[in-house]
């Protein structure tokens, strides 16, 4: 079961988005997912979930944003030409984006540790 949940949290061929929202909101991804023909996979306590969307609809990653709001969905996992032309993480906070930077930079002063994930 564990197995199956992590290998659907990558993909090679597909659009992967990772979802941190409430558990409530189960229900509200689920109808998404099934209007933007996803699959899901995630851990309903917790409240996060996997996304897998078609790398050839390039429009499905701002309207499942659209239609999560206001929870983070971050890609996590995309074919290298879909990669280039999708935002990792979406519209962001300045003072977020600030603040996590500094964080950064405290913790991987030499910056070698996901070089180049933040916005």
């Amino acid at each position: 079961l564990w197995a199956r949940q992590r290998e659907r949290q990558r993909s090679s061929n597909g659009v992967v988005i990772r979802v941190s929202g409430l558990p409530a909101e189960l229900a509200r991804a689920l109808a998404l997912a099934e209007r933007l023909d996803a699959s899901l996979a995630g851990r309903a306590g917790v409240g996060t979930w996997w996304l897998t969307l078609s790398p050839s609809e390039p429009d499905a990653v701002d309207e499942l944003r659209r239609g999560l709001r206001p929870f983070p969905c971050a890609v996590v996992d995309a074919p290298r030409d879909a990669g280039r032309a999708t935002d990792r993480w979406g519209p962001s906070d300045p003072a977020l984006v600030r603040l996590s930077r500094r964080v950064k930079e405290r913790f991987d002063p030499a910056g070698v540790c996901s070089p180049g994930a933040l916005p």
